[in-house]
């Protein structure tokens, strides 16, 4: 996740470190693709919003990656192990 804010040379700069060991999927609006799309394997490229909304946009592509990475694995996405239903 890389909005184009006020840290984004930080977490760049930490996509760069992770790049050189592993594949990376960078979500991220036009501009943050333009600038470090070519160091990350998969590319996923949001609209453009203001800080205030921008977690809820980069929300959505996380929790999808999410859901498909288990359904892949084979695990129970409705029942996550360990979840204890205390009610």
């Amino acid at each position: 996740m890389a909005p184009t804010n006020e840290i984004f040379d930080q977490t760049a700069s930490n996509l760069e470190e992770a790049a050189r060991g592993g594949l990376v999927v960078l979500v991220a609006d036009k501009a943050g693709i333009d600038h470090l799309g070519r160091k990350a394997a998969h590319v996923i490229e949001v609209r453009t919003a203001n800080s205030f909304v921008a977690p809820i946009i980069y929300a959505v592509p996380g929790q999808l990656l999410a859901y498909h990475a288990a359904a892949a694995k084979g695990t129970d996405v409705d029942q996550p192990r360990y979840l204890v239903d205390r009610l």
